[in-house]
């Protein structure tokens, strides 16, 4: 879901389809010319979203400890026609509650609900990444009206086992609450280049330099509502098409990805080269590609 990326077996071939392309890279930041800042509020946390308008509209889900920014580039790929909107989900990025909040999986779901019915025209590509494909594939799977098609993002359905919760609740709670500057931060979560600008993008800039904007124990207690249990029964409801972006490097076994096909045969599975489980930093312009139009 975060912390590191691990390496994963050669994928066998089977149903899945290989996208090797080599994408371009526009300058990484937050808030691009084209696209505003919204605010949606709902149940005490006011949900800060980047809205680029156009059709379709594609809605972007990020990962635990991520943040809205960290889809500028996917949307910088996608054609200027194309709308999209990323959300801060709450407790992450710029969606900090003003009390304490319910952080369970229906509460995530109502706020997916609440975005769409006040930015969206119509009927939405949702996308997820990682955590955020939990809160895709629930949506999707409780307002089938509201989704023309599901894309996950290096997401599965099984369950997060106590010691890997563990792991990230430790990971959470070691974020320093401020660091010095932006080699520090890269430093700590030690990412490749590509990925530390969308990285620091989502801390702070103080005075003492760089802080988190999350509370660890808001994230540890959102991750654990969302993950403790599987999500198999959604997926094998979906009634909208779906699409399944997998790391070649990344975190989703072939078992689990296997059963996902064996759910819902009509499932499109790509594998796409070069990349961890932040694929959506590794590889925009191949994410961006299959948004808009479904793997064949």
């Amino acid at each position: 879901l975060r912390p590191r990326v691990r390496p994963r077996r050669p994928p066998r071939r089977g149903d899945r389809r290989r996208d090797g392309h080599r994408d371009r890279r526009a300058p990484h930041g937050v808030l691009r010319p084209q696209s505003v800042e919204a605010v949606v509020e709902r149940d005490g946390v006011e949900l800060r979203c980047i809205v680029r308008a156009g059709e379709p509209t594609v809605v972007l889900l990020h990962g635990l400890a991520g943040h809205a920014g960290e889809w500028s580039e996917v949307i910088d790929e996608l054609d200027p026609s194309v709308g999209a909107i990323a959300v801060d989900l709450r407790a992450h990025g710029r969606s900090q509650p003003v009390r304490p909040v319910p952080l369970d999986a229906a509460s995530h779901v109502t706020d997916v609900v609440a975005v769409l019915e006040a930015l969206s025209p119509g009927p939405v590509v949702l996308c997820g990444q990682s955590m955020g494909g939990i809160v895709a594939t629930l949506t999707a799977a409780a307002y089938p009206d509201l989704v023309d098609r599901l894309v996950l993002v290096e997401s599965g359905m099984e369950a997060i086992d106590t010691a890997e919760l563990e792991r990230l609740a430790g990971w959470l709670r070691s974020w320093p609450a401020v660091f010095a500057d932006t080699d520090a931060a890269a430093g700590f979560f030690s990412m490749s280049d590509l990925s530390i600008a969308p990285w620091t993008g989502g801390l702070r800039p103080t005075g003492a330099g760089l802080a988190r904007r999350f509370d660890p124990e808001a994230l540890v207690r959102t991750i654990t509502e969302l993950g403790a249990r599987d999500r198999w029964e959604e997926w094998a409801s979906l009634r909208v098409p779906a699409t399944l972006l997998v790391a070649e490097q990344g975190m989703i076994g072939d078992d689990e990805v296997e059963r996902m096909g064996r759910l819902r045969p009509d499932v499109d599975v790509v594998v796409i080269g070069s990349s961890g489980h932040d694929v959506h930093l590794d590889r925009p312009a191949v994410v961006a590609r299959h948004l808009v139009a479904p793997a064949s």
